[in-house]
């Protein structure tokens, strides 16, 4: 959803949800065959059922708004926003033999006196952050720009999941300089650039989990 209260001023938000669930069930059952003596014989196979469920949610959303203007050569832009994300994730799994009914098995109908329930574990994490950007630049010849983030998550002890990262850049487009004219035909672009700073990155701890 993008939303435009004035010319220049963006406001954008986006909303994602997702919702997943794995059941599975497993049993074996008594079966005919046929012998010599007898062609319906039952087997002597003990019932039994496995049953596992798994269940995974993620939500995500983030808004931003921005502003930009235009003054004779001079290009302004102001950006913040905030950003979260969670992630759940769970698996159960049971099992018992001795069915009462092979017809609709299920682990509340057995006799089994060894049944077994196992909490296989789970994860879950958040994440929040809190964006800020401006942007200069002065006939596309010399930009400027600044960045902050405010980033937490719950991957990390409750005192240290806060962290401030900021840095800044300046490019100098060659390229638009009177005295590169005699090149701009074999060269379109050209442009140094210098930054500082740091930024946030916990990917490796979420692809782990």
């Amino acid at each position: 959803i993008t939303v435009r209260p004035l010319p220049g001023w963006n406001i954008t938000g986006h909303y994602n949800y997702d919702d997943e669930s794995y059941n599975q069930t497993y049993t074996d059952l008594p079966f005919y065959y046929s012998s010599v003596s007898d062609p319906h014989t039952l087997s002597n196979t003990i019932s039994d059922i496995y049953k596992i469920n798994q269940q995974t949610g993620y939500y995500n959303y983030n808004i931003f708004t921005s502003y930009e203007k235009y003054t004779g050569w001079h290009y302004f832009k102001v950006q913040i926003g905030e950003q979260t994300e969670q992630k759940t994730y769970s698996t159960l799994t049971g099992y018992n033999q001795g069915l009462y009914s092979t017809q609709v098995p299920s682990l509340a109908l057995t006799s089994g006196t060894a049944p077994s329930t196992t909490d296989a574990g789970g994860y879950s994490w958040a994440t929040n952050s809190t964006i800020g950007r401006i942007n200069y630049n002065y006939k596309e010849k010399y930009l400027v720009e600044g960045n902050a983030s405010y980033m937490g998550t719950s991957l990390f002890p409750q005192n240290t999941r806060y962290h401030l990262f900021t840095s800044v850049s300046a490019r100098w487009n060659i390229a638009k300089e009177g005295f590169f004219d005699a090149l701009r035909k074999q060269i379109s672009n050209l442009k140094l650039r210098v930054s500082y700073g740091g930024l946030g990155d916990i990917s490796y701890f979420l692809n782990s989990g």
